[in-house]
């Protein structure tokens, strides 16, 4: 296993003592430059132009968020993983009160190992003096008036939590986030159908494209980009600390994905997301209340499977139109290994998810797959037919012991922040696996030569 350094400077590099032997990498921000290039410089404008000025210290953490997201998509886990998953990052960065992030860097390491199975270290020290103050002033009369912040990824869960938001007459502002052209072009679908629909004026929208180039560091690659939601969250924490009151940020994500109970032992790692876990939550809270940043992050459909979103949506119709153009599947991208334009697998954990709740809400469900759910038999040594087969041996389980359900919540992570909640994680449970167990209970699937 091999430790890294990942070290950050303003404008110029800087003489920074690293702790440990390791392999560095080091990379000089310009503000005038780079946070641009990155696409920082572009969330800061699009932000006062809607009379928002961001603290300063939201700006800290976005940047910490920049920097772990490097590290987490730039450090191979197969090359620099004693176990092939756990690496050791040392991250170094300036901020702008760094006796305020040392107190409270402990808090940072712990809710970023339980989301990437990682453990980091982080180095804190004061930006330069020329570059103290990174946020772009608004003009007081550009001030907006701002219900909350709202995530929008352009998957089915944060469509339906748009559509709720604006039924109900609130103004929200949506934040997206893309790294890919894919998933661009399905943020601009439903932000034009929320405009065709709830008129122009009824929200505001801010898409960031923040990311780094592969030539910018010297580690390699890596794909599983467990960080990424972290990035996320960060981006909307970063609007909202603009806001002068009722800092809200609603995450749209159906319990039964947040929760991630693991369908096998091998999901506990690798296979296993963690991104709106009740405790990753919790612990996002605390670090912005130690940070005096009063943001809220909530979840209001943590106790919903994703039908159940459906069935309660407030304009189902409204969403039967427009669901097949929203993206669940981890990876559209792979259907070009098929010769295919990127779409749902059709056979990926989110996508089998997507399958039972449109089945379970709708019935008929226009989405393009890549996989279709025929009577062939399909092949548990594949790709195809695992996740398939994992869900018939788990939601079997689970229908022949019921009772291992007030234990299996438990697995992913602790639900203590919250105690009164757990039996409604249970029963959320239940009846997610009921959902999915609705789709593949009659698949064949079985090992093929």
């Amino acid at each position: 296993m091999s430790r890294h350094s990942l070290i950050a400077h303003y404008g110029k590099k800087e003489a920074v003592t690293v702790q440990n032997t390791s392999i560095t990498d080091n990379f000089i921000i310009h503000p005038e430059s780079h946070l641009q290039e990155f696409g920082f410089n572009s969330t800061l404008h699009d932000l006062a132009e809607l009379g928002l000025t961001v603290k300063e210290v939201a700006i800290d953490l976005f940047l910490i968020a920049m920097s772990v997201y490097a590290a987490d998509t730039r450090i191979s886990r197969k090359y620099h993983a004693q176990d092939e998953w756990t690496r050791e990052i040392d991250i170094y960065l300036p901020v702008s009160n760094s006796d305020l992030w040392n107190r409270n860097k402990q808090l940072l390491s712990n809710l970023l190992q339980f989301l990437t199975g990682d453990r980091w270290t982080f180095y804190f020290r004061s930006r330069p003096t020329e570059y103290r103050i990174l946020a772009h002033t608004a003009r007081p009369d550009l001030f907006t008036e701002i219900d909350h912040i709202s995530l929008l990824s352009g998957g089915l869960d944060s469509f339906i939590g748009a559509i709720d938001t604006l039924d109900s007459g609130q103004k929200p502002l949506f934040i997206s986030h893309h790294n890919d052209a894919v998933t661009s072009s399905v943020q601009n679908y439903c932000l034009n159908a929320l405009k065709e629909h709830f008129g122009d004026d009824s929200f505001y929208s801010i898409k960031s494209h923040v990311g780094f180039s592969s030539e910018l560091f010297s580690s390699g690659y890596e794909d599983t980009t467990r960080s990424r939601s972290f990035l996320f969250y960060t981006l909307a924490i970063l609007a909202a600390s603009a806001l002068p009151r009722d800092r809200k940020v609603i995450v749209p994500e159906n319990g039964l994905i947040a929760l991630n109970v693991p369908l096998d032992t091998l999901r506990l790692g690798a296979l296993s997301t963690r991104t709106a876990h009740p405790y990753f939550i919790a612990r996002l809270n605390q670090l912005a209340a130690k940070l005096s940043l009063d943001v809220d992050i909530e979840n209001p459909y943590r106790h919903q499977t994703k039908g159940q979103m459906i069935d309660e949506c407030k304009d189902k119709s409204f969403l039967r139109a427009h669901i097949a153009e929203t993206m669940s599947c981890s990876d559209p991208k792979k259907a070009r290994w098929q010769g295919h334009s990127p779409q749902h697998c059709g056979y990926c954990l989110p996508c089998l998810i997507r399958r039972a709740s449109i089945k379970h809400g709708f019935g008929k469900d226009e989405t393009s797959y890549g996989l279709a759910l025929t009577d062939n038999v399909i092949n548990s040594r594949n790709v195809e037919g695992i996740h398939i087969r994992s869900f018939q041996v788990a939601c079997q389980r689970l229908q022949n012991k019921p009772h291992l359900a007030k234990i299996l919540i438990h697995k992913p992570g602790p639900l203590s922040d919250a105690p009164n909640e757990i039996p409604k994680y249970e029963k959320l449970y239940q009846d997610g696996m009921q959902e999915v167990y609705g789709l593949v209970k009659d698949i064949v699937v079985k090992p093929m030569e």
